[in-house]
């Protein structure tokens, strides 16, 4: 007679859980992204150096918030962290260009289309600035899974 138990099965992840992870990514996007911007426009650039602190805090916000590790939360970080690096490049363009008017940031961002956005991330980012995902993406891939 076999008496072994049968194998467990995988946890599923609770609406309280999903909840948590969905408040704590919104308050991660919206915060950064404002803490980004900040600090592009008192060193007057885009601070890319900033992409390393947004995957460290998706990755651990999301790890407090329950999610257990594995790909769910990997992909989560990631969706976490691009939302963020767009947010922070709609405003980092916004209070840049708007200084450069006289118009705060909030004067700004509706006056600003897609194509002027990418026209003034093209004009400063290089191709040195890629290297910044390297690291990004190995703290991501280190504290997210």
């Amino acid at each position: 007679m076999n008496t072994a138990a049968p194998p467990a099965a995988p946890d599923r992840i609770g609406l309280g859980t999903w909840l948590l992870a969905a408040i704590s990514g919104s308050v991660a996007v919206l915060g950064l992204a404002g803490v980004w911007a900040g600090v592009s426009l008192h060193f007057r650039g885009p601070s890319l150096w900033m992409l390393l602190v947004v995957t460290l805090d998706a990755a651990l916000l999301l790890r407090l918030a329950g999610l257990p590790s594995g790909r769910t939360r990997l992909a989560l970080v990631a969706v976490v962290s691009l939302l963020t690096v767009l947010a922070a490049a709609l405003l980092i363009s916004a209070s840049q260009i708007g200084m450069q008017m006289g118009m705060s940031a909030q004067q700004a961002l509706p006056a600003l289309s897609p194509g002027l956005v990418l026209l003034y991330l093209r004009a400063q980012l290089g191709w040195l600035d890629a290297l910044w995902l390297l690291p990004a993406i190995w703290l991501g891939w280190r504290f997210g899974h």
